[in-house]
């Protein structure tokens, strides 16, 4: 149902955007967002529709008194996943920003190659999720670890291929546009940043389970801050801008550090996967 519902969206998305990519400025950019909105919304209702359930919802008193007992887990989880997504995609936006678009067009180049490494990484994710809560009420953690290995050599891997590959990309695909720009440097500053994004992802998944959203959220603020605390000086004492990257490796870097370090704590302790409502 997943696979079924990201090809609905790929495909509408894609339809709606030949179509309605026209205009400039604000008009452009208005219909791109609306066509990606609408995507997704017949992306979810395709979802729903092979689930072939009613969908339901009720604000009668056992499901206020539901949702009474699980709010405090509900906010910490919307926190962790703000946070996470402020630490992860936030701290690009600032490098965007700052660096200004010509600047920056190299590095978003660069993290468009590594788009597929993050296609099989997914895919093992959502196989091994259902697993998760098995694992942790039998309290066998030692499959996280093989499965990092297995990331870490995927990663690994595909960074020998893209940094073999670069040249010839850059003169076929990119046609020579960054050919002033340090475009080894930069790939090796992206290809570090994927992966070590990656490499946590297996531990954030078991805290996820654990419910350990509050230890998730302090870490990807931190981390965040990190990251700040790195970047902007180096942009704003005129540095290269990829030396920027440096800011957004070091808070992904604290961010695997931390969820590392909170997952050998759950290892040590292992706890069942609890039900949300249960802090």
């Amino acid at each position: 149902i997943a696979g079924l519902s990201d090809l609905v969206y790929a495909v509408c998305g894609g339809l709606l955007v030949a179509r309605w990519l026209n205009g400039e400025g604000t008009a452009l950019l208005d219909r791109a967002f609306a066509a990606i909105a609408l995507a997704h919304a017949i992306a979810i209702a395709v979802a729903y529709g092979a689930l072939r359930e009613r969908i339901r919802f009720s604000l009668h008193a056992r499901a206020r008194a539901r949702y009474r007992a699980i709010w405090r887990t509900l906010a910490w989880s919307l926190a962790g996943v703000t946070s996470l997504t402020v630490q992860g995609q936030g701290l690009t936006l600032l490098l965007a920003l700052l660096a200004g678009p010509a600047a920056y067009a190299p590095i978003a180049a660069t993290i468009v190659l590594y788009a597929p490494l993050r296609i099989p990484a997914s895919a093992l994710l959502n196989m091994i999720l259902p697993e998760i809560s098995r694992l942790l009420a039998a309290g066998q953690v030692d499959a996280a670890r093989r499965n990092g290995i297995l990331l870490g050599s995927a990663c690994l891997a595909y960074g020998a291929l893209m940094a073999a590959a670069l040249p010839l990309i850059e003169d076929i695909l990119f046609k020579g546009r960054f050919a002033d720009q340090p475009m080894g440097w930069i790939g090796l500053g992206v290809w570090a940043v994927v992966t070590v994004s990656l490499l946590y992802a297996i531990p954030r998944a078991y805290l996820e389970a654990s419910a350990a959203f509050r230890t998730i959220t302090a870490g990807a603020v931190a981390s965040a801050a990190l990251g700040m605390a790195v970047m902007v000086p180096v942009l704003l004492l005129m540095m290269p801008p990829a030396t920027a990257l440096v800011g957004l490796l070091s808070s992904e870097v604290a961010t695997l550090v931390w969820s590392v370090s909170a997952f050998r704590t759950l290892a040590r302790h292992p706890r069942p996967a609890r039900p949300v409502g249960v802090l």
